[in-house]
């Protein structure tokens, strides 16, 4: 007699849907814990793999994540003056590869819309046409919305995109939908991704870093536990014990690490050297 499997693929399907239906307080802290144990057990039991695991587990934690944690920061993002003309848009198109860029006047402050280079292209030749009347409304959000409300928003507003500002209505970054996924499944390459390795292993206790990655990335690497503050990078960690943006070459040191700035403007750490000094 066979006995009738449903198959792992399918469970998990179940499962994820049954969780994007749930808002954080649709589901019972009793039941979260709940599945968090089967999802361990699943695992030991090779039932579900640990890669699966995390993306489930990444779905419970996400919700209560504030936009500004995954954001593209403001010193990051590309965009574009409405006043330029459309063969510098197109310039930009070519070298940042972007699909969406949004479009400002006069500075980042004052964003008016987003340029979609798909809607460039109904007007192709056409270098009379001004970026005012190509670019799609702003959807604009704050930097304390939970990125599980923000999935709904996106998607009842049909926007892939959101422009966050800060308590004092200036623009602090941008987040996609792209950045919400990445937080589930991990970091996604389309076919116009440049592959960006952000810590590069120079031998087992030095590396050199971004000084945008994240700090629970520095912990796991030197397995290291660094107090929480007003920070999410590497870089704003180090900002954050100097109390300023240190100077390129200025070396920095916290319990057995050593931070060396490799690059740095005036307004923040670009790479950053470090290096694990044993027996500290």
């Amino acid at each position: 007699m066979k006995t009738e499997h449903r198959s792992d693929k399918g469970s998990l399907k179940g499962l994820f849907s049954w969780l994007r239906g749930k808002g954080r307080k649709g589901v019972p802290s009793d039941i979260e814990a709940a599945i968090h144990q089967l999802i361990d057990v699943g695992e030991e039991k090779g039932v579900i793999h640990e890669d699966e695991g995390e993306m489930i587990q990444s779905i419970f934690e996400f919700r209560d994540t504030a936009a500004k944690e995954i954001m593209v920061p403001r010193t990051d993002m590309v965009a574009i003056d409405s006043k330029a003309p459309i063969s510098q848009v197109i310039q930009l198109i070519v070298d940042k590869r972007y699909s969406r860029i949004p479009v400002y006047e006069n500075d980042l402050d004052h964003i008016l819309g987003i340029l979609h280079v798909k809607d460039l292209l109904r007007y192709w030749g056409n270098l009379d046409i001004s970026l005012d009347q190509i670019m799609r409304p702003p959807f604009f959000i704050p930097e304390t919305k939970k990125v599980g409300d923000l999935l709904k928003d996106l998607r009842n507003n049909k926007s892939s995109i959101a422009i966050i500002l800060d308590e004092y209505g200036g623009t602090s970054g941008l987040v996609t939908i792209e950045d919400i996924v990445e937080e589930i499944v991990g970091e996604i390459q389309d076919e116009h991704d440049i592959e960006e390795q952000r810590i590069i292993e120079v031998d087992a206790n030095t590396v050199v870093a971004d000084g945008r990655v994240d700090v629970e990335e520095l912990e796991h690497h030197f397995d290291v536990e660094i107090p929480q503050g007003r920070f999410e990078s590497v870089g704003g960690f180090i900002t954050h014990i100097l109390g300023k943006v240190p100077k390129v070459n200025e070396t920095i040191r916290f319990r057995n690490l050593e931070f060396t700035i490799e690059s740095a403007d005036e307004r923040r750490i670009k790479r950053v050297r470090i290096k694990r000094n044993l027996g500290r």
